[in-house]
């Protein structure tokens, strides 16, 4: 698979991920070395939320607020200054940090618990496991799977009935069901990823499931069954991914160079369509 062009959106940046797009709020991304939620779809990128660094994960609430994870999950007010946080779900001895997260149908929030710091690409000879959350709509939090060694990318079918996640270590996608009521089963393997490693991902209309290769400069591309359809060659690091624009026919790749630095938003026009991500309903 081939792109022509990949737009700029904006470069210059740290290390960009959790791109997100809101048809009010636009392109957000967040720079987990500068900190911060940024738009990126203006004429130059414009601070939303200030906020700590480390932020890998984002999503908006119905009532405006914007989620950011880090060091816990929280909530915040868009604003150019600071603002008042609403702590969501707090860090403890096996939630270390939080990590990416996605909005189901039911506008729950689903996240990512990590239970060591990654430094690099070493990983520890025997690393604490993480976990996936899901934060109910009453504020209450639920474990969904805590066999998941470095909880990353996440995302929901088009039907709303299927949970994908990424497990950077164990480099690979598990899928869980999601019943008419909303109950969440267990994980089962979905796809390996042979190429890079798994970080972000994102799915399409068709149902199709597009995950951001980190060290492999490209996207894969897998069938709603899991095997593979191809790459999206990038040339540069991939961090994470979504669909933007009308009908959400763009995909926007949050990327950096071989350093973590140089942050760049891409925009590839008439890839989509994508899968629209609600808002969260959660209780703040």
């Amino acid at each position: 698979m081939k792109v022509e062009r990949f737009e700029v959106l904006a470069k210059g940046m740290g290390f960009v991920e959790a791109p997100l797009f809101d048809a009010a709020a636009g392109v957000l991304v967040a720079d987990e070395t500068a900190g911060g939620v940024w738009r990126v779809d203006g004429d130059a990128p414009s601070v939303v939320v200030r906020h700590r660094r480390g932020i890998s994960g984002t999503a908006i609430h119905r009532d405006g607020w914007i989620l950011v994870s880090g060091r816990n999950l929280a909530a915040r007010r868009a604003a150019p200054d600071d603002s008042p946080t609403v702590v969501l779900i707090e860090q403890d001895e096996r939630r270390i940090a939080f990590g990416d997260m996605v909005v189901d149908h039911l506008g729950r929030v689903l996240v990512g618990a990590l239970g060591y710091r990654p430094e690099g690409p070493v990983v520890p000879a025997d690393p604490p496991p993480g976990q996936l959350l899901c934060l109910e709509l009453d504020g209450s939090v639920t474990v969904v799977n805590d066999d998941i060694l470095l909880p990353n990318g996440i995302g929901v079918s088009p039907d709303g009935r299927t949970l994908y996640h990424v497990d950077s270590v164990r480099n690979h996608i598990v899928v869980h069901e999601i019943s008419e009521g909303g109950a969440i089963g267990p994980a089962r393997p979905f796809a390996d990823i042979k190429r890079g490693t798994g970080d972000g991902l994102a799915v399409a209309a068709d149902g199709s499931v597009w995950v951001a290769t980190l060290h492999a400069g490209a996207i894969l591309v897998l069938a709603p069954d899991g095997t593979e359809r191809g790459h999206l060659e990038v040339e540069r690091t991939v961090t994470s991914l979504c669909f933007s624009g009308d009908h959400l026919q763009d995909l926007v790749v949050t990327s950096v160079d071989g350093h973590g630095g140089d942050g760049r938003v891409l925009r590839a026009r008439g890839l989509g369509p994508g899968v629209p991500v609600p808002r969260a309903a959660v209780q703040i």
